[in-house]
């Protein structure tokens, strides 16, 4: 499974080939804007964006992009996600703190979850 990052300020991370690897129609988005994140805004970084993606067959995480603060230990989380086949369901179910980076994930999952028909 791709994964790529991008060590700059802000961090740029890629998991499962992003967008551009997907097929149209066969997946949904989901996405957060890290300028809503109560972290992001504590460290005085609030900018970027939180893409990821899910199979509208069997919604599994696909993969997703993301530009921000974080950037490397958020794709980390997702690339681990995405190659042990985690629905959004699952996703959500697992623990995220606050205030910490990481609930910029959850929100790309709700929203996900959402697209997908069924929020969680």
């Amino acid at each position: 499974m791709p994964f790529s990052l991008v060590f700059t300020e802000p961090g740029i991370a890629t998991v499962g080939g992003g967008r551009k690897a997907l097929e149209e129609g066969t997946f949904a988005e989901g996405s957060a804007d890290l300028s809503e994140s109560g972290r992001a805004r504590i460290m005085g970084r609030n900018a970027g964006l939180v893409r990821v993606y899910g199979g509208r067959s069997d919604r599994v995480l696909l993969g997703g992009e993301m530009v921000g603060p974080e950037a490397e230990h958020l794709g980390h989380l997702l690339a681990w996600a995405v190659e042990r086949r985690l629905t959004v369901e699952d996703a959500l179910a697992l623990p995220f703190y606050h205030p910490t980076m990481e609930e910029s994930l959850r929100t790309a999952f709700r929203d996900l979850a959402a697209d997908l028909g069924r929020a969680s």
